[in-house]
Parts: structure tokens; sequence; C-alpha cells
């Protein structure tokens, strides 16, 4: 029967009929509904067919669907040509490319289904009965099984194909489908899964859209959704969480490439489908969180919590809850690819030579290194004489490897052969940033870097490449503390101390290989002469990668013989002579101003260098000096290394400088000094046109860069050059030009906040400037050493630093100078809660700079005035401060600086209760800082924006904006800020009733705090602690907190704190039925807010007030 008996079964429970009240009705018996339901009838006569429709009261449309399954069959259905195609994820359907194949009703539907769903794998005839018949299988069940494979075999494959496997077969362990991937859905859908996963660590983008197609093959909520023998059946289960698991992962990945809108939608339907999920609804709650719809997530939460406690009388698992407290910290997962913007997968390594030849033994058995143990951490060290090719080994083998190592490939010159090697601060602090360390978040100790570059490396699979180490004690640091990464070292020593390593010695080329090296430039054969000779040349150059290269550029112009006589020294056996002789033979083939840019350029301080620095070198234009870089490239006594920039090997670089004359080397550098200082002054200029600078002698009128975008590029591109100059030119008899260019850049660092590089050039330009005995100079230098301290917390080295930088000043008369380093002394002060020294240095700053070049510095020390009004609960005092430093950076165009004052403002005016003006100008801030992408910005208007809905009782959006301002500042990897916004969080989560993890942000804030000395932040979550203390109960413990709280806010005179403090011990009192310690706490607490104007505040005293009245005691 095609699907009679399911329908006839289907319109009887629907109208609530037994079998036996259907026989009555219908005037048939008993053991004929049971055979017609059960299909071991024949079809029914018209008769008793139109009797079964009058008794189950038949629609129309049913009558008629009831006449076409009783219809006489015919042989089988008409099949289109072409392959077949089954899908079984959804309702089971069959195609071909014809179109849809029609299989009509019955028992044959569920057997094709069970076959799809294990394909290639037999399935015994026993358990295909108990599918078709659960309730008891008819004797002639094998029978009537065969003939459904039958009916199917003329489905699947009408018209046989000559010696190709048939896709339906019987084997000793039962009937089979064998389709290949492309022809069953469910084979398709793993395939794209399994894909997925190999591209999700390398290509994380890939591994996301295969995940999507393969998810677009379901077309149904369940597999054979359609077919009822298999509704229960365990396999439509196990492939519902098969659906569910790629879905999660889809969701996960999409956290990582930003694709979050596309996963939502899946979700949605899923957690709408399965409705006790608890992974699932977890994956929700952080995907929701994750899209910036915190509300919507802790709504989800919630009720999936309310839909287990009141149906299944359990409270969420460890998933739920995880995720919850995730959206609640605003730590769900962070991307760790590099392509998801926060951790950038770095490709470092430079390409191999194109001439690459030979190796073929050490690139094997570097290969088979890195690829034995993928988990297991693997050290190899390449060594071998200056000028043999272990850069070149060790570039090609990176190439290699790429594939292997999904998460990048960092790279590093140590430049070990140097008289002064990279520092390892240095090093490190590169490494970290080409892992996506934010530079304001590196330590300036060598100490705390490597630490967090080996946790910032754990649990990634990156190739290191540490190239031209100097020994093993430059490489120990630099290792990564285990995990899967690789090092691969190249050195001129063996280093055989580096625990651990494999050692790869690296000889000469072979004959053979140097002379493929030699003929790889030529376009014409050779002759065995010119053969004879290459092999000679080869040995004349010791073959040495480094000298042949040279030596092949000579080829295309002469014969190997021609070329050979030229060579002085021919066939030496010492390497060292073998190299001279090559350095020397090419160069003296240079053309003489070629030869000379040879020999200055070698003299510039950083790694590599651009056609511009080059040509100030040179004192040439870039005309000339572009043309003859193109001949040194060309002769290969340089390297290309980027668009216009170049880079000396090691060994030429020492070969141009060893040359006599050296050709005025200190007029070069101060050249080049005199550009990189026009040039560095004309950037920051657009870069933060407001630093305090003292002028200079260089002219930086000419606008060098077209915008800001420009500007910074530039100096980002430049900086490291610039470390490197700064620190040459103090020691190199240019000390002015040393400090100037550090004075310079601090305008740079202060936004970038790339310490380790800041407080080096503040260092070096501290020595050039107490070398000139340049008072003002050395006040600049105190200056940028402090502000470097400042940027990584170290407020006593800053206030140290500071204190130099003012009697400096005043010994040089820098009025200017003298005031910003005032200011600063008093922002540190601030910071440390030494808030009285903090206000009278502002205030003297004040007055000493009231003429229009301070206006800068009026308008910041207004600003940081305001805030710490603001903390002190001198709220209108505060107004007035930020308005009136609004105004200065409004009349001079400062739009990022008036954006600051204005979102202070909206911070104030909340505080006072003026809700719409605050929202405006918090909204307004937002907005600048989004669309300027300013994220310290976006941190603070968030957290004020939350504080804000707080007071209005909105909760809910509340917590959602403190949880994005704790994901912002967790990025931006600011400890103080994060302490700030943790308490912000806790209050909003204490209002909405989630008092547990109120608590847990509260204290979290507080071990923060105190770690760090922020006494304003400490303060602030002890209160929040006491309240979430008094909710749970724990008055006594709630007192204790909150009278420390009011030591430390008294001590330091935080006004509106202390009131909260004494709020809170008001409340205790409250709950211990004390109404004269109730009365005794509010009286002082309206003492410190009778002056700060704090509506709400005083509200809630007098709600307290009312709750102590003798009478309510009494009522209570």
């Amino acid at each position: 029967m095609d699907g009679l008996g399911r329908m006839i079964r289907k319109w009887r429970q629907e109208r609530g009929l037994s079998q036996r009240e259907l026989a009555v009705r219908a005037g048939i018996s008993l053991g004929a509904v049971r055979d017609l339901e059960q299909e071991r009838s024949s079809r029914p006569r018209l008769r008793s067919g139109k009797a079964l429709a009058d008794a189950l009261e038949l629609s129309p449309a049913e009558r008629e669907q009831l006449q076409r399954l009783t219809a006489p069959s015919r042989t089988g259905p008409a099949v289109p040509p072409g392959p077949v195609h089954v899908s079984v994820l959804g309702p089971l359907t069959v195609t071909t490319p014809a179109g849809p194949v029609t299989i009509g009703f019955g028992k044959h539907r569920a057997v094709l289904a069970r076959l799809a769903m294990t394909p290639h794998h037999p399935v015994s005839r026993e358990e295909l009965i108990e599918v078709l018949w659960p309730d008891g299988a008819p004797a002639s069940a094998a029978n009537v099984l065969q003939t459904y494979v039958s009916r199917l075999r003329r489905i699947l494959e009408p018209v046989p194909a000559d010696g190709a496997a048939a896709p339906l077969s019987w084997t000793p362990g039962g009937y089979r489908l064998w389709l290949p991937p492309e022809r069953l859905d469910l084979l398709t859908y793993r395939a794209r899964v399994a894909e997925s996963e190999r591209w999700a660590a390398s290509d994380p983008q890939r591994g996301f859209d295969l995940l999507i197609a393969a998810l677009d093959l379901w077309r149904g909520e369940w597999a054979a959704e359609d077919i009822p023998e298999l509704r229960e059946h365990h396999l439509v289960t196990a492939l519902t969480e098969e659906l569910i698991e790629t879905t999660i992962r889809l969701a996960r990945l999409g956290l990582v490439v930003q694709r979050l809108p596309e996963a939502l939608p899946r979700l949605r339907r899923l957690t709408a489908r399965h409705l006790w999920h608890e992974p699932l609804h977890a994956r929700l709650v952080i995907t929701l969180a994750a899209a910036g719809q915190q509300a919507a997530a802790l709504e989800a939460y919630d009720q999936i919590r309310y839909r287990l406690a009141e149906e299944l009388a359990i409270d969420p698992g460890a998933d739920l809850v995880a995720a919850r407290q995730a959206v609640l910290a605003g730590r769900w997962e962070a991307p760790v690819n590099p392509r998801a913007e926060r951790l950038p997968t770095p490709w470092q390594a430079p390409a191999a030579p194109g001439n690459f030849t030979g190796r073929a033994e050490q690139l094997n058995t570097i290969q088979r290194l890195f690829r034995g143990e993928p988990g297991r951490q693997v050290t190899c060290v390449v060594s071998g004489m200056a000028g043999v090719g272990k850069t070149s080994l060790a570039l090609r083998a990176a190439e290699l490897l790429r594939d292997d190592f999904p998460d990048g490939q960092l790279y590093v010159d140590l430049r070990g052969a140097d008289d002064e090697p990279v520092s390892t601060l240095a090093v490190l602090s590169r490494l970290l940033r080409g892992l996506g360390t934010p530079a304001r978040a590196i330590p300036i100790e060598a100490d705390e870097a490597g630490a967090l570059y080996r946790s910032v490396l754990a649990g990634r699979r990156v190739l290191v490449i540490l190239d031209n180490a100097r020994n093993s004690a430059q490489i120990q640091p630099l290792l990564p503390g285990g995990g899967s990464s690789g090092v691969l070292i190249t050195s001129r020593h063996a280093c055989p101390d580096l625990f651990g390593a494999t050692h790869v010695d690296l000889p000469v080329l072979s004959r053979e290989e140097a002379v493929v090296m030699l003929h790889g430039r030529t376009r014409t054969a050779w002759s065995t002469a010119d053969r004879q000779a290459a092999a000679t040349l080869a040995e004349a150059c010791g073959r040495l990668p480094v000298a042949l290269r040279m030596v092949m550029s000579r080829l295309t112009r002469r014969t190997p013989a021609e070329l050979l006589r030229l060579m002085s020294g021919t066939g030496s056996s010492e390497d060292d002579a073998a190299l001279q002789d090559t350095f020397a033979l090419s160069y003296r083939e240079l053309r003489p101003d070629t030869a000379r840019l040879f020999r200055v350029a070698a003299h510039f301080p950083g790694t590599s260098f651009s056609l511009a620095a080059a040509a100030a070198l040179a004192g040439w234009d870039a005309e000339v000096t572009g043309r003859a870089l193109d001949r040194l490239v060309e002769a290969n006594m340089i390297e290309a290394a980027g668009t216009d920039r170049y880079r000396y090997h090691d060994l030429l670089r020492q070969y141009a400088v060893e040359l006599q004359p050296a050709d005025g080397a200190p007029e070069a550098l101060y050249r080049l000094a005199d550009w990189y200082l026009t040039r560095t002054a004309a950037a920051v200029r657009l870069f933060y046109p407001a630093m305090v600078r003292l002028p200079t002698d260089a002219d930086p009128a000419e606008m060098y860069f077209a915008d800001v975008s420009a500007a910074a590029a530039w100096l980002d591109e430049e900086i490291g050059n610039l470390v490197a100059l700064i620190e040459t030119a103090a020691l190199g008899g240019h000390p002015e030009r040393a400090w100037q260019l550090a004075d310079q850049l601090r305008s740079y660092f202060f936004v970038r906040r790339d310490a380790v590089s800041w407080l080096a050039t503040g260092q070096a330009g501290l020595t050039a400037a107490e070398t000139t005995g340049d008072p003002t100079a050395q006040a600049a230098m105190h200056q940028t050493v402090g502000q470097a301290h400042w940027s990584v917390g170290r407020h006593r080295d800053a206030l140290r630093s500071y204190e130099h930088g003012v009697a400096a000043a005043r010994e040089g008369g820098w009025l200017i100078g003298e005031a910003y380093l005032l200011h600063n002394l008093g922002l540190v002060h601030a910071e440390l809660g030494m808030t009285d020294e903090a206000h009278d240095l502002y205030q003297h700053v004040l007055r000493v700079g009231a003429g229009p070049e301070f206006t800068h510095i009026r308008a910041v020390t207004l600003n940081d005035l305001g805030v710490m009004c603001t903390e002190q609960g001198r709220l209108h005092e505060a107004v007035r401060h930020f308005r009136a430093a609004l105004a200065l950076n409004s009349d001079e165009g400062r739009l990022p600086s008036a954006t600051a004052n204005r979102s202070n403002l909206g911070m104030v005016l909340r505080q006072l209760e003026e809700f719409e003006a605050a929202h405006e100008c918090l909204t307004q801030a937002l907005t600048y800082y989004q669309e300027t992408a300013n994220q310290n910005g976006q941190m603070a208007s968030m957290d004020e924006l939350s504080q804000l809905y707080q007071q209005r009782s909105e909760w809910s959006a509340g917590v959602g904006a403190a949880v994005e301002a704790l994901r912002i500042a967790g990025q931006l990897a600011n400890p103080k800020a994060t302490a700030g916004v943790l308490n912000t969080l806790g209050g909003a989560l204490l209002g909405a009733r989630a008092v547990t993890e109120a608590q847990a942000r509260f204290r979290e804030a507080l071990e923060l705090s105190r770690r760090n000395g922020y006494l304003y932040s400490e303060a602030q979550a002890a209160v929040g602690l006491a309240d979430t203390l008094l909710a749970l109960g724990e008055t006594d413990e709630a007192r204790a907190v909150a009278t420390r709280a009011l030591e430390v806010a008294g001590l330091h005179d935080y006004r509106i704190l202390a009131g909260d403090a004494l709020t809170t011990l008001a409340r205790a009192a409250l709950a211990d039925g004390d109404p004269a310690g109730v009365r005794e706490h509010c009286a002082a607490a309206r003492s410190h807010y009778r002056t700060t104007g704090t509506p709400s505040r005083l509200r809630e005293l007098d709600r307290l007030a009312r709750h102590a009245a003798p009478e309510r005691l009494v009522d209570s």
C-alpha cells in the first residue's frame, strides 16, 4: 500500500476513534481495519473505501487523496534519465538532472531513507524488518522487503551501466546503498564539514564558507522527516546532534571571522526546536553577546533557565552557567586568528632568493624534523660559515613549511654579527607585535615581555625564524615555553649548549650545485670549456652563495673564462680570501658614483632603508640615487627589500664600511639625521599638532604628507630606523639631532603607546642632552622618559623623571615646558591619590600659563582638574572646568581634545541628573570615537552610558553597555580602565538582581585596584562589594568592607565615595535594627553629599531616615 495504512491511522487518530469504533462505523470487520493500517491486506474494494471515507467524515480533498491511494498501481514509477541523487537531510527526495523523481508512497521509502543514513555500510534484513514493522512483522516480511528493494533498484538505476557497481546491492552483512558523495547529500555534507575543519586554522574565512555550504544542504528540521517509521530512530537523533554541533562550530568560527550575523539565524532556529539542549543555548547566549546584543543574550539565558526549572526541575548546567558568566564579564572567546583583526596571522618571512640552488639534503632534514611530531615544539639550528647561505636555506624551508604552521611565521634578524646585536627586549617587542599584541600592552622589562611572548604563543602553531643569531645566550630568551610552535635559527656558531635543539651543519655548495647556480643567469648554452672555467670560478668563490651571486651578475656580459682572468687570487682555498676577491672584483667594476653610494649607505643605522634616505645619506637627488641603487641590486651588492627599500648582507655591509676612504661617514649621518628630523617634524605636526615640543632648526614648512593617514603610515614604517638613528646619533657625534628626534616622536608614542621604543628613544635622547649640557633639552627628555613610564603604570618612576624635568626647565627658562611638566606631575599625583598636591600643581599651571602659547596646556590642565573634582564630588566645579576646556579646544579646532572634554562633561551632568544633556554629550562623543576607531573613547563613552542607564533603572541596557565597555578594555590591556568598568558592570548587575555575579565583578575590581594602586577604584569596588554582601544577608562582613572603603575615600577626599560608604553602613545598621546608627551614618553621608549636588543619593538618605523612624520600627 502506498501509504494508505499510514493515512487511515492518521485520520482515525485525528478524529479520536479507536480501530473498533471505526470498524463499527464503516460496517467492516475489526481485522480488516487492522490489516489496512498495518498494510497487510490488498486494496479495499470501492464500497469499503467509500464506507471508510464516510465513517471518517473525510473532506473532499482527503477523499481525493484516499481515492488516489486506493487506485490500481502501475508497474513502477517513471524515472527520468540521468544519475540519481538522493537527499535525506530533511524530507526524502530523489532527483535526476531532468528533475524530481516521483517514488510514490509506501514502506519502500523507509528502506531507502534507512540505507541512506549509513551509506556504504550494509544493513541487515532483520534491522530493516524491525524498522518497517516495529510492533511485529508478518510472516511474509522477508518477501515483502525484497519487493521493496526491487522497486528501489528500478528507481536508483533504471538502466544498469555496464561494469558499474549497483547502487543498491546485497552483501553478506545485508543491503547496502553505494552512491558517490556528489549523489548523496549526507556524504556531501560530511565532506564539507571535514574540509572546513582542515581550513579552520589557516584560512578561517574559507572554513566558515564551507560550513555554510554544508548546512545549506539541510532542507528540514530532521533527517528523513517525512518517514514516520524513522521518526524515533537513533540515527535520526544522531544526525540531529551532528547538525547542532556543526551549527555550534559555525558560530564559534563566525566569532573568529566576524560573521556572526550569518550564524545567529541558524542558532535561533535550532534553539526554537531544541528547547532543552544546553550547549546549543549556551552558544546562542555567547553569540548574541559577541554580536553586541548583551541584553538579548541575558534574556535568552533567563528563558532556558526558567524552562529547565519549571519543566524539568533542574538548574542550568556548566555550559549555560559559563556562558552567562562570560557575558557578564565581557570575556567570551576572542578571535585567535590574525585575519580576524585582534590577532592577525603573521607571514613575516621574506621570500627566498629566486636563484636558490641545491640543499636538498638539508631541506629534507628540516622538513622531516618539523613534520615529525606536530604537537611538540621543535628547535633547529642551521649553522655554517659566513656567506654559506644559511638565511636563504631557512627562508626556502619556511616556504615549504608554510602549510605546517597555520598560525603564521615570525621573522627577525638578530644581527648577531654586528658589534651591538639587537637587544632581547627589542626582539621580544617585535615578535609580540607580530603576534597581534598592542604596543601599549608590551612590558618594558625583558623578563615580563618574555613571559607574555610565551603566553601568547601558547596554543598556537607558529614558525619563529631567528636569523643571524650570535650565540645561545641571545637565543634562549626567545624560545617558546612549549606547545607546538617551531623555532628555526641561523647562526655562524653551532650553539651546542642550546638544550633540546637539533643541529644542521651547512657546508659550502657542491661543485655541481655551484656551477648550476652560476649558469642560472646566462641565456646561452655553455661549452665544455665554459663549464670547466665555471667550475674553476666556483672554486675561486669558495663555492659560497653570497660570492657566487655577485659573480652571476657578471656572467651576463662575459664568459666564465673571461671573468676568471679578471679575478685575483683564483683558486684560493681560503674562504675569507675568496670572499674578498669576489667582493673586490664586483666593487672594482662599479662606476665611481655607485661605488661611493655603496660605501656611504652601509653606514645607515637601521635594517633596511628607503631610496629617499639613501639620497639623504649621499647628498644626491632621488633620480641619481635610484639609478645607482638599481646598479647595486643588479650587481648583487645590495638586496631589494620591498618597494623602493634596500638592505645589505651583513658581510657586504662590513666590507663596505671597511673600505677606505669612508667618504665622510659622520657628515653623511648628519645629513640623514637632518632629513629624518625634517620629515618627522612634518609628520607629527599632522599627527598630534598640539603636543608641547622644543623648536628645531629643521624646516618642516614643506608639506611632505597629504594627510594625517599618510603621516602616520610613514612614521609606522620608519619607527624602527628612527629608534636606531637616535641611539647611533646620541653616541656618534650628533647628540643634538638625537634628542630633537626623540622630542618630536613623543607625540607619536603618546598615541601609539609603544613603551619599549618610547623609553629607548627617551633614554638615548637624555644621554645626548646631557652630553650637550642643554638644560631645556634635558627637560624635554625627562618629559619623554616620564611619559613612557606613566604609560605602563610606573607612576613613581614617572614622578622622578618629571621632577628632574621641572628643575631642568626652570634652569633653562623654558616656561611652556615647565608648565607641561607640572601638569603631568599633577596628573600622576592625582592618579596616586595625592589629591591636595595634584590640585596645587594644577592651579599653579593655570596661574603661570596665561598667554596664548599656553592654550593647549591650559586645556589639558582644566580637563584633568575637572576629572579630579569629579572624583572628589565637586561636581559643579567640575562642570565649569570641563566647559572651559571645551571652549578652548573648540576655538582652536582641536576636535579630538574637544570630544574628550564633551565626554567628561556628559559624565558629570549624568551625576547631576541632567540626563538629556548628559545623553547628548555622551552619544556625540561615542559617534566621533566610532567614526575615528578610537577604542579608548568608545570604552569610556559606553561606561558612562551604562551608568546613565542605571540611574534611569534601565538595568538590562546598563549591563549591555558595561559588558561592551569591558570587552574593549580587555582588548586595550588597560588595567585601570578595566577596574573602573568592572565596578560599573557590578553596579548594573546588582540593580538587575544578579547579586552573585555583581559580587564577583566587584571582587575582581578590588583585587585589580589594590594590585596596581588605583585608590579611587579600590574604594568604589569596596562600596559595591559591601552592597552585595548586604543583599546576601552578610551584614557583619558588609560593615567591615564598607568601613575600609570609608577609610580610603576619606584619606583621599573622595567625597561621593565616602558618602556612598556611609550610606552602605546606614543600610547595615537598618538591617541590624539600629535606628541610632542609621541616623548617625545618614547625617555623616549627608555632609559629604551636600556640596556635590547628587540628588539621587540624597533621596536614598531620606528613604533610610524614614525607615529608621521610631514609629516605622515599631510597625515593622
